[in-house]
């Protein structure tokens, strides 16, 4: 089975205020949503690429 990923730029408030930048991955399967959590390992490599698409800018 193949299935989309859905890769968005999403922020959050951190507990001082501020507000924090992140990568955001959904995969949605009958109608579900299920956020994904990149392994530390290979978030390096996910931010490398989406940084050479021009997605993070």
């Amino acid at each position: 089975m193949k299935q989309e990923i859905e890769i968005s730029k999403k922020t959050f408030t951190a507990k001082d205020g501020s507000i924090v930048p992140y990568v955001s991955f959904v995969l949605v399967i009958d109608g579900r949503e299920f956020s994904l959590m990149a392994r530390p390992e290979d978030k390096k490599l996910l931010n490398y690429i989406l940084e050479e698409k021009g997605f993070l800018k």
